[in-house]
């Protein structure tokens, strides 16, 4: 049997980097990926796919979060909370990589 490692942890200074050969298609506000290399399908939300725009270049959590305060009005706190999990299971699924601050 086989235990499943927790995920990794994301902090102020973690840098987002995308992977992979990832197609996009924006349906509305939301956008579908599909990972060239395995067929392997995203939905993401109007939020989630504002991230995968931000991290276009690596960029910081903390940076995302405060970008995304500023656009959406809300505390880069809350904010923090609500997308950690997603980013989590980006990384689980291989679109992005966590790079831990130096």
């Amino acid at each position: 049997m086989t235990q499943e490692s927790d995920p990794p942890a994301i902090h102020a200074g973690t840098t987002l980097h995308r992977r992979g050969e990832w197609l996009t298609a924006r349906v509305g506000d939301e956008m579908v990926m599909m990972d060239a290399d395995s067929g392997s399908h995203i939905g993401l939300t109007e939020t989630g796919a504002r991230i995968w725009d931000l991290i276009e270049a690596p960029m910081t959590f903390g940076a995302i979060c405060s970008a995304l305060a500023e656009e959406y009005d809300a505390p880069a706190g809350a904010i923090a909370a609500d997308i950690v999990g997603f980013l989590q299971q980006l990384a689980a699924r291989g679109a992005i990589s966590l790079e831990p601050p130096a």
